[in-house]
């Protein structure tokens, strides 16, 4: 049974409809190199200082910090752990979550000698808890147990679940007949090897202890409640499975993120956000510390602050966004440069005058301040900070950025030699390989700029080698070109070539229609109308009034020729 149904019809104007359903390129939309920001759907808004639930591997706690400094109210930041680190709240795997809650409603029950173990003399541990952890008396370990359980119950009262899913590998205590969240304590393995199994989960099982958690969470909880899921970016630190640790972490997070695209598809309420995609595709030296395992603090900091800026309501945040900025660095810059280019063009200015001088060596940064000096009409402020740029900076989106930039201040021929001397330093004379469809459109109209045929026909003859799926589009660009320049004959060559080549649609019929109509060959023109289907309210008006125009000028032929000698 598939996940997900839709109409052929649904499927295709999904397609056409969503700004990010293709990859892009290195040339324009880079939204994987060098840091990877994936879109993700914003079904609801958290409310401020709206009483909210963490819970998972690590990346539930870096939320924690966030949510609380904005003003949230956090159940699981105020539990009473007795000096132990925070860290020991992670939990990791879905049976060990749905435990978790299950205690904390009463559905399953809990009985202390099953999980509280002694160590030593007087000195006990709690199965579920970091091995790491001290020992301590009884007294202590069972009421740090008690504050988890009362914390987790207070997911009762919170408008918004926030969960992070971590690994599939996981131990089971045949003796009490649960799942754990960490590994048993090597003291325990050696004292009672047969207590002790690991378990790697199948998806099946992955998901049955998520939905039931979630069916729980149903049930306890308030009605209005939203859920979002995330896929733990930090691999498996070492496998218990005799594979490499890669092949073995690459099943696990392909389980889990299953499961997580599995529950949003069946339930409303369920909300997915990729951190899991923006670190494992960014560019390593940036998204992983020196150990590997660890996400650095400016992916983390990107991506917390991606997730809670796009989830709350926006305030005037001037203070705000410079705190973040200085917290994440230029990752989160970037991000933040991107949103507020979005709204007031003052305060993005405002935003670039600030941050410019500081984050000068990221070439993300500097191409961002570019682009909207560029939209702004500053071409040659724009030229010049891509001038002052760093080492470092993309290849082929910088002299993408800078040949546009060339166009617009009336030096196209220096931006077609910039253009052809990439593509020869990438590709060899031919560039046959150079795939980039935004390079070779940027080249050709670079080389309409200049004015000479030449330079044109020979750009798009390299265009077609590289690009042969294109010949349609090419050629319709080339038509336009020769119609631009009153060459209407040259025009009804390229546009008759677009049409042979097919790939255009039906923008080379309507030019070739006025073209012909222009050239007063009306019944040519009226033969190519009727081949035309317009989509879209502009090719609509301007199909209409010009075979409304040949329609008059038909009937006026009709009245005119009888009194023609």
């Amino acid at each position: 049974m598939p996940l997900i149904r839709l109409s052929a019809r649904q499927a295709v104007e999904n397609r056409k409809g969503n700004p990010y359903g293709d990859w892009g390129d290195r040339a324009s939309a880079n939204r994987v190199e060098p840091v990877a920001r994936p879109a993700f759907h914003v079904p609801f808004k958290l409310q401020p200082g709206a009483r909210i639930f963490t819970v998972g591997s690590c990346f539930a706690r870096n939320v924690e910090e966030e949510l609380e400094r904005r003003g949230f109210d956090l159940p699981m930041r105020n539990v009473i752990l007795q000096n132990a680190p925070t860290a020991i709240l992670n939990n990791y795997g879905t049976p060990s979550i749905y435990n978790e809650f299950a205690w904390a409603f009463g559905e399953r029950p809990y009985v202390a000698e099953d999980h509280l173990v002694e160590v030593g003399p007087g000195k006990f541990a709690d199965l579920h808890l970091s091995p790491a952890l001290r020992p301590e008396p009884l007294e202590k370990v069972r009421a740090r147990r008690e504050a988890i359980t009362r914390a987790y119950r207070q997911a009762a009262d919170c408008s918004v679940v926030i969960m992070t899913l971590g690994l599939v590998e996981t131990w089971y205590d045949t003796r009490s007949g649960y799942y754990l969240n960490v590994s048993p304590r090597p003291m325990h393995l050696r004292s009672e090897p047969d207590r002790f199994e690991m378990h790697v989960l199948s998806f099946e099982e992955s998901y049955d202890y998520l939905h039931r958690t979630v069916q729980l969470l149903q049930k306890h909880c308030r009605p209005d409640l939203q859920m979002l899921l995330t896929v733990s970016p930090v691999p498996l630190g070492a496998t218990h499975r005799d594979e490499d640790v890669i092949v073995a972490n690459g099943y696990s997070k392909s389980v889990l993120r299953a499961v997580a695209e599995t529950l949003v598809a069946r339930y409303d309420f369920v909300t997915y956000y990729p951190s899991y995609e923006s670190v494992t595709l960014s560019d390593r030296q940036r998204a992983w510390r020196d150990d590997m395992i660890h996400v650095t603090h400016e992916m983390v900091a990107l991506n917390v602050g991606r997730m809670v800026d796009a989830f709350i309501e926006a305030g005037d945040g001037t203070d705000d966004v410079r705190e973040q900025v200085n917290a994440g660095g230029a990752a989160v810059a970037v991000e933040k440069a991107k949103a507020l280019r979005a709204g007031s063009r003052e305060q993005a200015a405002a935003f670039f005058a600030e941050f410019q001088p500081r984050f000068i060596d990221s070439p993300d940064f500097v191409l961002e301040h570019v682009d909207f000096l560029a939209s702004a009409g500053s071409w040659a402020e724009a030229l010049a900070l891509l001038d002052r740029a760093p080492a470092g900076m993309p290849d082929l989106r910088t002299a993408l950025a800078r040949a546009r930039i060339l166009v617009r201040l009336g030096r196209p021929r220096e931006a077609v030699d910039l253009l052809n001397g990439f593509a020869a330093r990438v590709d060899g004379p031919a560039a046959k390989k150079l795939s980039s469809g935004t390079f070779w459109y940027a080249l050709l109209d670079a080389a309409q700029a200049t004015g000479d045929e030449d330079i044109v026909i020979g750009v798009l003859s390299r265009l077609l080698a590289a690009l042969p799926p294109h010949a349609g589009r090419a050629h319709t660009s080339v038509g336009r070109w020769f119609q631009s320049r009153g060459d209407m004959k040259r025009a009804v060559s390229f546009f008759e070539s677009a049409i042979g080549a097919g790939g255009s649609g039906n923008q080379a019929y309507l030019y070739l229609a006025e073209v012909l109509a222009a050239l007063g060959r009306r019944a040519e023109a009226r033969e190519v109308l009727a081949k035309l289907s317009p989509k879209g309210v502009g090719a609509e008006f301007r199909a209409g009034r010009l075979a409304e125009m040949l329609e008059y000028e038909a009937g006026d032929d009709l009245e005119r020729r009888p009194l023609t000698p």
